[in-house]
């Protein structure tokens, strides 16, 4: 016994430190299990059985082949480096965003927060708010000379429509919460974050809890506000956290307005600087009636309301085609770079196709169309003067109603979930959501007969203006405008315009002259 165990050791050993090959293990193994089977063979052969099978289970268990190691030592190492690597990129990018933000945040002055959010500063430090048996503790940390750094406009962020002020909120959780799974929330609200969210989460460090914030100015302003926001806000932070839903907890939540130390100029988004590209000479006749014009696969379309027809240009101002149609147009709207809506003055919408030439379908509706714009998949419509009608290329009607004012619009344009529409009989352009209401509206005695409206990327909206021959531009929330284009620049009684998002390029039509004019912007 004493020789088979000392040979069994030692199998253990080589094995153990990988010295021995697979033919002196075989070799050794057998004069183990040899003497074990003899002895077993002396006291019975049932016994002599199971000791056989043990054996099996006992080499089975111990013995693992040299690549089998070798691969799991890779695979270990391996993500201990992704996990280790993963780690430093997130803290990595925390510390670059909270770089930017020092750079970002333009160093003006800024009267609409300044007393304000230093009042609230001191209202809500130490205000006490509770979710799901878990007291927040709300401390806020912030000197006046911070506060004067943040304009009320949106020269925060480029094209931003709601100021958010940059703000760092730290959580300090007591042991027994799961950070965890307070991590694993917090990254899903960032991810999942919405444009309209009053508080934005943008970054989180993992190590201390810091996490990298915007708050929409408004609610910054507002004890209750501000508290009810953070309330929801903890709530999808902390679900699932407490280890112990019957113990209530404390979590002390800090607000702090990070310092200001580089700056940079002021510059609002509200500038333009356009260059004519091209003049397009559409006809030298009076016969020719110009209503509306789109830019579609590198094409300039025109329709001619008086040849009942539409009129394709290159770029470089020649003439390609005409295509007829059934009908004198009223409005054009680009569906996809080879397909085109066209509406008339009747009850009826045409799907063209501008390669071809060809009517690929009808939708009939419910009234005499007037203008008519595309987003999403949806025809937007105005009928018969007073009603939006939301329609599918199908012709299936998902949504409609009344427009919420007395007035008779000519022209209308979709961007997101706003509609703008003009009425050249009140000189007005309307701003509307798509629950019915009137969101702004703007009227200005340099607009006067708006025909044309479309809006850019930023969602600034583009008005083309009959009598008062020009375009007027104004900001998003309608607090703002520019005239943008006038006689000078060779426009008269100016109708169709539209806005190239891809190029960023306008293009407008000049009926009197009978031109067509393409021009480059910068914002």
């Amino acid at each position: 016994m004493a020789q088979i165990k000392e040979v069994r050791n030692e199998i253990f050993h080589l094995s153990d430190i990988q010295e021995m090959s697979d033919d002196k293990f075989r070799r050794k193994w057998k004069m183990v299990k040899g003497s074990i089977l003899g002895i077993a063979k002396l006291i019975d052969y049932k016994f002599a059985d199971t000791t056989k099978q043990k054996i099996q289970q006992t080499k089975t268990i111990t013995c693992i082949p040299d690549y089998m190691l070798k691969y799991e030592i890779l695979c270990r190492d391996y993500w201990r480096n992704k996990c280790a690597e993963f780690e430093r990129a997130q803290i990595e990018r925390f510390n670059n965003k909270e770089q930017a933000f020092r750079i970002q945040c333009p160093k003006v002055d800024r009267k609409s927060i300044g007393q304000d959010s230093q009042k609230t500063m001191e209202e809500i430090r130490n205000c006490k708010t509770t979710v799901d048996n878990i007291n927040i503790l709300i401390k806020a940390f912030g000197n006046e000379q911070n506060m004067n750094t943040f304009k009320d406009t949106e020269s925060i962020n480029k094209g931003c429509k709601s100021v958010h002020v940059p703000v760092f909120i730290h959580l300090a959780l007591p042991a027994t919460l799961n950070k965890t799974k307070v991590l694993e929330n917090l990254d899903e609200m960032r991810l999942n974050r919405t444009s309209d969210m009053s508080i934005k989460i943008l970054a989180v460090s993992p190590e201390d809890l810091n996490i990298y914030s915007e708050i929409a100015s408004t609610v910054f302003r507002k004890v209750d506000t501000l508290r009810d926001e953070l309330k929801n806000t903890m709530s999808g932070m902390l679900a699932e956290a407490p280890n112990d839903p019957g113990q209530t907890e404390t979590v002390v939540v800090t607000l702090t307005i990070p310092e200001i130390t580089e700056s940079v100029p002021f510059e609002s988004s509200f500038q333009f600087d356009i260059n004519r590209r091209k003049r397009i000479v559409l006809q030298s006749n009076s016969d020719f009636g110009s209503q509306d014009c789109i830019i579609t696969n590198d094409q300039l379309v025109f329709t001619d309301y008086k040849r009942s027809c539409l009129l394709i240009y290159n770029f470089n101002g020649s003439l390609d085609r005409n295509i007829m149609l059934s009908g004198k147009p009223l409005s054009i709207s680009v569906l996809n770079d080879s397909e085109v809506a066209v509406s008339y003055n009747r009850e009826s919408i045409d799907i063209i196709s501008i390669n071809t030439g060809k009517v690929k379908n009808t939708i009939k509706t419910s009234g005499i169309i007037g203008g008519i714009s595309y987003h999403n998949e949806l025809i937007y419509a105005v009928i018969n003067t007073q009603n939006i009608n939301v329609i599918k290329l199908t012709g299936e009607i998902v949504l409609s109603f009344t427009l919420p004012f007395e007035s008779k619009p000519r022209c209308l344009s979709c961007d997101t979930d706003r509609l703008f529409i003009t009425d050249l009989y009140t000189d007005t352009l309307y701003c509307c959501d798509l629950n019915k209401s009137v969101k702004w509206t703007f009227t200005n005695n340099g607009m006067r007969m708006p025909t044309g409206v479309t809006t850019d990327e930023y969602g600034n909206v583009y008005v083309a203006c009959y009598r008062s021959n020009n375009v007027i531009v104004v900001s998003p929330d309608g607090k703002h405008h520019k005239e943008l284009l006038t006689e000078k620049d060779g426009l008269q009684k100016t109708s169709g315009i539209y806005y190239d998002k891809s190029n960023d390029c306008l293009l407008v039509c000049s009926r009197e002259n009978c031109d067509a004019f393409l021009f480059d912007v910068k914002h």
